[in-house]
């Protein structure tokens, strides 16, 4: 018998315990327990004094009963209620479980629309001051910095912080250093200082998205004609264009010069050599192979350099292997090999909507290569030399 009271005491403390650490308001709960303790314990101490194997006691004890219910009910209603409507409300409203606590930036963004800047800044300082690694809070307020206050060493200041918190991912530390490249880059025109940037996300990130995407910006940044932050959007005079072309008997002044695709093929290998990841050159390249020297090969070796390289998402590879049907189709004029780059289109995303379309393509592609040929065998009489459509002579250059 003492075993099983201690266990029943046990089990009481334990719920006390636990609907005291559930409650909205202990306090309450504890002045409601000693409430029921003190009416449960006088009208039990009535009957046991009165006795219950007596005809007063068999009158008593309902009337103890009775009161006891309505003043129990009169403490604990409100929350036997909960209890029974809790099944139903939890359905419509969620449970009532806390939602986790996040920050709000939403009076931040309406400062700064309003171009109250430094108060957006302020803000997310009291937000971050809650939740300090927050890393939409830090590139909001870098992005203030640098794009509204025009403080770029501010904002690098901020971008430094983000990074040196331990419960930074790589993916973020990437993505908040692309954004501090591309700041550095088009708003200070600090082409070095975006250079060593993007260089940090090669090497601390090697093999991944970021890296690639990083990759292709310090290619194109280096291509990109220096300018100093004085010149801003400054207009570019034109000169007048050529007037009443269509009523000159000599058209040839006025049409565009033969492309210099040897120079261009140069400086595209030149481009690659310095950047091998930079997808553009080397698409360009590939279309130049095989549009000006007729070198199907060649343009396929620089497509599949392309497919081959990881991080790639599935819409490029399935352009670059189209890209290369049209290339077997147009300039090689060979069904067999357009049908065999169309069909890994299907082979690599089968369950994507691009297979799909491949399917759809190879059932029309003898139409196709069809067609091709007949536009071909239009001839273009005496202005053909006009237009300076003729190939480069000689071999192109190694790639």
């Amino acid at each position: 018998m003492v075993l099983v009271a201690v266990v029943w005491l046990g089990i009481a403390v334990w719920l006390f315990i636990r609907a005291l650490r559930r409650a909205d308001d202990p306090s309450k709960l504890v002045v409601k327990w000693i409430l029921t303790l003190l009416v449960m314990g006088g009208l039990l101490g009535m009957c046991l004094k009165v006795g219950l194997d007596n005809q007063a006691g068999a009158f008593l004890a309902p009337i103890c009963c009775a009161v006891g219910g309505v003043l129990a009910t009169l403490i604990w209603g409100e929350d036997i209620g909960g209890i029974i409507a809790r099944p139903l409300t939890s359905a419509l409203t969620g449970g009532q479980e806390p939602p986790t606590p996040e920050p709000l930036y939403s009076m931040a963004k309406s400062k700064r629309n309003r171009g109250d800047f430094q108060g957006a800044l302020y803000d997310i300082q009291e937000q971050l001051e809650k939740f300090p690694n927050d890393f939409t809070g830090q590139m909001m307020m870098a992005e203030i910095q640098a794009r509204d206050l025009h403080d770029s060493a501010s904002a690098a200041l901020t971008i430094e912080r983000l990074l040196s918190q331990e419960a930074r991912i790589p993916a973020e530390a990437a993505t908040a250093l692309l954004q501090l490249a591309e700041w550095q880059s088009e708003l200070v025109r600090d082409r070095e200082a975006a250079r060593r940037t993007l260089q940090r996300v090669v090497d601390t990130l090697p093999d991944s998205s970021s890296a690639l995407t990083a990759a292709q910006r310090l290619a194109h940044l280096d291509a990109r004609p220096e300018r100093s932050a004085e010149e801003g959007t400054k207009s570019i005079p034109l000169r007048p264009g050529a007037r009443k072309i269509g009523l000159r008997k000599d058209q040839g002044g006025t049409l565009a010069k033969v492309e210099d695709v040897e120079g261009i093929v140069a400086d595209l290998i030149r481009q690659l050599e310095a950047h091998p990841l930079d997808l553009e050159a080397r698409e360009q390249l590939a279309m130049r192979y095989a549009e000006y020297y007729g070198r199907v090969d060649l343009a396929c070796e620089q497509l599949e350099q392309l497919i081959g390289l990881p991080h790639q998402t599935p819409a490029a590879i399935v352009h670059w292997l189209h890209l290369m049907a049209d290339l077997h189709v147009q300039q090689g004029h060979n069904a067999a090999a357009a049908a065999e780059a169309i069909r890994r289109v299907v082979e690599l995303f089968p369950d994507h909507p691009v297979a799909a379309q491949a399917q759809q393509r190879l059932a029309l592609l003898e139409l196709e290569l069809r067609r091709d040929k007949t536009t071909q065998a239009v001839k273009l009489g005496t202005y053909e030399k006009n237009i300076g459509l003729k190939k480069p002579s000689g071999r192109p250059p190694p790639a």
